[in-house]
């Protein structure tokens, strides 16, 4: 069965964030945690102040107050008739802590789950995608990859959340699922990020227009597959026919007047595994400008040679199986544009994705360049992101 949803759509890692019951929970209800939290990111900006997501009977549950006012609402509490009160300028919407029911500008709008813990409430997913997004929500969820990580819970909407340096993060979203003979699938879920508050009007416009033109070929591109799955089916070439599925998040920090967005993709088009991939945006908002390697260093310095250096040293004394590159050279350097990089802690990363520079084995690799071998050729006015 095909379902296109632009309005509302999950990633596939995300099945777990089902509604559950439809009865309210109230404090009363026993809260059955997993023992981890669940660090929260709207629109790629991870909420460090917020009280933490959790999980109770394989629900996720999420701060109603720290999660609206991120987004631009109002948030105030009725003490007597027990309501959690959230406005927008346009809607009025209000939860009964209580019994559960939910009103917008005064109508009746069903009812919610919801979660007491202390003196915070505590929505569903669905409650977020339904009264504070609209209906227009995208949902990631990534287990822990260690036993010390917490879990961590994405959640994009068009709604923008202020990220530092004036400028706010939306999104456009959009997913994709087909069910093609029973045993194979077209999916696609894509989170591409939408900027305000640059001071340069046209900066903004075409970087906009970059993630955006990214995400209608991504359409194009899931709805060709689609097609064409259905045209092999129908004449019998059914051998021709495999799953397909791409997705799409993005990142995003903002720290010394630098905007890094960090983009992550995955595509299975068939063949023996997945592909996987990271573009990062470091820009420099004061300037309204995406940075290059080039643009970190002194005019006329050699930084080229002095990254490479770098490199191979840390790649000599790694000890991987280099597929086809013996060692980095100025082709590797000016892969990407020189655009391949982002900082980590005050710390240089040139990164380079599966079958750049190694077997895809290796995984993406990435080099973390020490800051005191080049500082003596960093551009002033970027000397504080080395340290």
């Amino acid at each position: 069965m095909k379902n296109i949803r632009k309005q509302f759509a999950v990633f596939a890692l995300a099945a777990a964030l089902s509604a559950g019951a439809a009865a309210p929970v109230a404090s009363a209800a026993p809260v059955v945690d997993t023992g981890e939290s669940i660090a929260i990111s709207v629109n790629g900006v991870q909420l460090t102040d917020a009280p933490p997501a959790f999980e109770s009977s394989d629900v996720i549950y999420l701060p109603l107050r720290a999660l609206a006012e991120t987004v631009g609402f109002e948030v105030g509490y009725d003490e007597a008739t027990r309501t959690a009160e959230l406005s927008d300028g346009d809607r009025d919407i209000a939860l009964s802590l209580t019994s559960g029911a939910v009103s917008v500008n005064g109508a009746a709008s069903g009812e919610a789950d919801f979660i007491l813990r202390g003196n915070r409430t505590f929505v569903t997913v669905d409650f977020v995608s339904e009264y504070i997004s609209s209906g227009s929500l995208f949902v990631n969820s990534r287990e822990s990859d260690t036993e010390t990580s917490a879990a961590a819970i994405y959640i994009y909407m068009p709604l923008d959340v202020s990220i530092g340096g004036g400028i706010r993060v939306g999104s456009l979203t959009y997913g994709y699922d087909e069910d093609i003979d029973g045993a194979h699938a077209v999916s696609s879920s894509y989170a591409a990020p939408v900027l305000h508050g640059f001071g340069d009007a046209d900066f903004e416009e075409t970087l906009n227009k970059s993630f955006s033109d990214a995400f209608d070929a991504n359409e194009k591109d899931i709805l060709d597959e689609s097609t064409a799955a259905g045209e092999a089916i129908a004449d019998g070439r059914d051998d021709e026919v495999y799953s397909y599925a791409s997705e799409n998040d993005y990142t995003v920090t903002a720290d010394d007047g630098i905007l890094t967005i960090s983009e992550n993709g995955y595509l299975y088009s068939g063949g023996a595994h997945a592909m996987y991939w990271l573009s990062t945006y470091v820009i420099d908002i004061e300037g309204s400008k995406r940075l290059s390697l080039e643009d970190l260093f002194e005019s006329g310095t050699d930084y080229k040679t002095a990254l490479i250096d770098e490199m191979n040293a840390i790649r000599a004394a790694g000890g991987e199986y280099w597929e086809d590159v013996s060692e980095i050279g100025l082709e590797e350097i000016d892969a990407y544009g020189g655009y391949n990089f982002y900082f980590a802690d005050g710390t240089l990363v040139i990164y380079y994705n599966p079958y750049d520079v190694a077997a895809y084995a290796v995984g993406m690799v990435k080099f973390e360049i020490p800051s005191d071998s080049i500082s003596g050729i960093v551009a002033p006015e970027y000397s504080e992101l080395f340290s």
